[in-house]
């Protein structure tokens, strides 16, 4: 990639996300916004994830921050803000990305999703152009909701990734008009794995 290099392994004590730098330019505020794309609530990402997240099976999840810096990700209370749960895989799963030569934030993110049984929900986001880290905020904050708010998970994951990917492009076009032409060229590309039991199912849009 032109602009980022990204690594998902099976080894390291837990996952780690990239600093990407804090959110700006088209207006946009943290998302505080439902699975719906309506204007809801102010509560964290660990609150919202654990109102879905027991009911579907899911024990832990994590996600890439643009708004924590450097390796204060590390930090227990900035990393607590971007989990939620106890992982029962340990050390099988660590995530690391860094910005390649061209200049400006590094505009990639992750999210990780663990269910029961050891399957998982693994969605990886590349940003592109001058405002590409908004789109990944956004993405690894709500696609993990999108998955776990549909009542065709995870009994139906074809149906249901697709839905989530829909629904994530109605928030993204909601929550991130372009004002100029510089800004219609930026976006990102999202690829999404789901385990369960003996199946591996794929989803992805762009790259």
């Amino acid at each position: 990639l032109k602009d980022s290099a990204w690594a998902v392994c099976c080894t390291g004590s837990d996952c780690r996300g990239a600093a990407m730098g804090v959110t700006s330019s088209v207006g946009e505020k943290r998302p505080s916004i439902d699975g719906e794309g309506s204007e809801a609530t102010a509560k964290s990402w660990p609150d919202l994830i654990e109102e879905v997240a027991v009911g579907k099976g899911a024990v832990y999840a994590i996600r890439g921050d643009t708004t924590v810096i450097g390796t204060v990700q590390m930090d227990p209370k900035a990393r607590a803000k971007m989990s939620w749960g106890r992982s029962r895989m340990g050390g099988l799963f660590a995530a690391a990305c860094r910005r390649g030569a061209v200049p400006g934030p590094n505009q990639d993110s992750f999210f990780f999703v663990e269910m029961a049984g050891r399957d998982f929900v693994l969605g990886t986001i590349d940003g592109h152009g001058r405002h590409g880290h908004n789109y990944t905020e956004l993405i690894s904050w709500h696609m993990p909701l999108l998955l776990l708010r549909s009542p065709l998970f995870p009994h139906n994951v074809p149906e249901a990734l697709g839905n989530a990917f829909a629904n994530m492009s109605s928030i993204l076009k909601d929550r991130l008009r372009p004002h100029s032409r510089h800004d219609s060229l930026s976006g990102a590309t999202c690829v999404v794995v789901v385990r369960r039991g003996a199946s591996l199912y794929a989803a992805n849009l762009g790259d």
